[in-house]
């Protein structure tokens, strides 16, 4: 087969990884990017081993089946995106059919590109240009400009400046929340291309913000500004809890509230973390420790309940969830979460 003239905007000696468990399947795709002028590709056969070569070696770009084996094609973008140092490294996910789901899930991790498979030649430079463009997006660029004038600015211990850097940067966006709704009303309507395209704006936005605003909390601690540090740093940890990067959310959560041991939402926040890792007993102490701060935030004693409900203490969720509906008698979820689990520990009795 004779190479065909490289269209596309990246660089020839582009790293790519191409991980697929189908041999047949890996080997096409090793010849269509052949064909359009690549030459430089490591192969993985399961995402466990695609994740190690990632994480070690210097790849610029990841082509993935989204069935692999062990860890999925979406498990390993998920991955991608919560490093910060790999987490703009295009990814395009393959499937022998896409859905609608599809699109939303890998869309809101912010998959570059999805393909039906077979992959063709047509397909692939289409995606490569749409990706290029992606990654050439005139807001990202200028929003990078003023992210690195900021850490200038900051290394020089020049902290107010680096403050006026991080807040340009973030008025170059709309907020993330605009485009993950335009991804949704495209993916409804089918067009996929589109949805995808704002999903991926929105994981960027998410991301530059994060960066930012832990920045800025840096900042403000520098100038003796507790109080505005504590809010800048909370809104970067809840962006990493959104984006799965949980330990940068952790080591966030864990600083502020070493330094300000009196404030409720940091344990909330722990709270809610810890929860989602399944770490049941942190969680409970983390939402306990809120209390202490805020006995009367019904918010805190129903997240409480809900950890309850998964260590199957149906007692104590009950309890939660009646002081949360105690401190705001129109909180229907709380009520209908009564009911439920009461339910449940009468079901306990009975077997």
């Amino acid at each position: 087969m004779a190479v065909k003239k490289n269209k596309r905007k990246f660089s020839l000696d582009t790293r790519f990884i191409v991980a697929e468990s189908n041999p047949s399947i890996l080997k096409n795709v090793l010849l269509v990017l052949k064909y359009v002028g690549f030459t430089r590709f490591t192969k993985a056969t399961d995402g466990d081993e695609a994740w190690d070569i990632i994480k070690n070696k210097p790849i610029s770009f990841v082509v993935s089946n989204w069935d692999l084996e062990k860890t999925s094609g979406v498990d390993l973008l998920r991955k991608i995106r919560s490093n910060e140092q790999l987490s703009r490294t295009p990814v395009l996910l393959m499937s022998s059919r896409l859905t609608k789901d599809h699109v939303i899930e890998a869309g809101r991790f912010g998959v570059n590109g999805l393909i039906v498979l077979p992959l063709t030649i047509k397909v692939l430079e289409q995606q490569l240009e749409l990706i290029s463009d992606m990654l050439n997006d005139p807001e990202v660029r200028q929003a990078d400009k003023f992210l690195a004038s900021a850490e200038k600015f900051f290394k020089e211990d020049n902290y107010e400046q680096a403050l006026e850097s991080y807040a340009e940067a973030m008025k170059v966006y709309h907020p993330a929340e605009v485009y993950y709704n335009v991804g949704y009303i495209k993916a409804a309507q089918d067009k996929y291309g589109e949805a995808l395209i704002a999903f991926r704006k929105a994981t960027e936005i998410n991301s530059s913000f994060a960066k930012a605003f832990r920045g800025m909390g840096t900042a403000y601690q520098k100038l003796g500004m507790a109080d505005k540090a504590q809010e800048a740093m909370q809104k970067a940890a809840e962006i990493y809890i959104g984006q799965n990067r949980e330990e940068d959310a952790e080591d966030l959560l864990l600083e502020v509230a070493k330094s300000n041991p009196e404030t409720s939402n940091v344990y909330n926040l722990l709270g809610i973390l810890y929860r989602k890792q399944k770490k049941y007993a942190q969680s409970i102490e983390q939402y306990r420790n809120a209390l202490k701060a805020t006995p009367d935030d019904e918010n805190i004693h129903f997240n409480m309940g809900l950890v309850f409900i998964e260590l199957k203490e149906y007692q104590n969720a009950i309890v939660s969830f009646q002081s949360a509906l105690a401190l705001n008698p129109s909180f229907a979820e709380a009520r209908q979460l009564i009911n439920s689990t009461q339910k449940k520990l009468q079901e306990n009795g009975r077997g």
